[in-house]
């Protein structure tokens, strides 16, 4: 098959293309097309056009089969290239690739990175927290959940609750952390049977309780088995500690 020489419009340089061809290439390469294309702005009505042209449009075998000859040995204009940084690894001293947007990275993986921290001591040891800094520590730590999820007991008081249409939160931001909070005092605490009675539990629990009292806060502690077996005595509690807040 003879080809057609032609010439790009936006290089100026010579291409051949195959003679079916000869009246709709116009360019050379990919990037000159794009090129070609800096500073145009097509029109609402084109893009539209366009953008519903090729909707449920099939393309034949035939079309298929002449896409893959013309493209068949060609090597992409991308191959080769790279556009990020090549640096060494801080740690293995390997080189590696990073993009662009990634340009301060220092270690290959996080293998290196640990390894890097390994026998080395924190910028912040031996440097004693200031009382400023403990009591924001302290405040974060009444927005933090631990554990994520509701246990079994506290499910069973808020559906208590619900059902006698008593409005309340969960995880109350105060201090303890109160399980269930009915506003404005009232701070209920569901406590398990074997966690609460270990050794330091109950000292802090009471400490935790004489705390809120003296903030004028009222306090609930339920127990587990109280919960679980004489659930309606519970309610009533509440209901008696709501009564007297309101």
């Amino acid at each position: 098959m003879t080809m057609v020489i032609k010439i790009c419009q936006q290089c100026n340089n010579e291409f051949n293309v195959k003679p079916y061809m000869k009246d709709k290439a116009r360019y050379c390469s990919h990037l000159c097309y794009w090129k070609s294309k800096i500073g145009y702005k097509q029109s609402k009505e084109t893009i539209k056009k366009r953008t519903f042209a090729l909707i449920g449009h099939i393309v034949s075998s035939d079309t298929r089969k002449k896409i893959g000859d013309s493209n068949r040995g060609k090597i992409s204009w991308l191959k080769g290239k790279r556009f990020g940084i090549i640096k060494n690894c801080l740690f293995c001293k390997n080189s590696f690739y990073v993009p662009q947007s990634n340009k301060n990275k220092k270690f290959c993986s996080y293998l290196c990175y640990w390894k890097n921290k390994i026998g080395k001591t924190s910028w912040n040891k031996g440097i004693p927290w200031t009382e400023e800094h403990k009591q924001k520590l302290k405040i974060s730590r009444r927005f933090q959940v631990f554990p994520t999820r509701d246990t079994s007991i506290e499910v069973k008081i808020q559906n208590l609750l619900r059902e006698n249409n008593i409005e309340f939160e969960t995880h109350y931001p105060i201090l303890g952390q109160p399980d269930l909070f009915i506003k404005p005092n009232i701070a209920i605490f569901c406590d398990g049977d074997y966690w609460h009675n270990l050794p330091g539990a109950k000292e802090k629990d009471e400490r935790i309780t004489k705390t809120l009292q003296s903030q004028n806060y009222i306090v609930i502690r339920l127990w587990e088995h109280q919960i679980n077996k004489e659930i309606k005595n519970c309610y009533y509690k509440i209901k008696e500690k709501v009564a007297l807040a309101t």
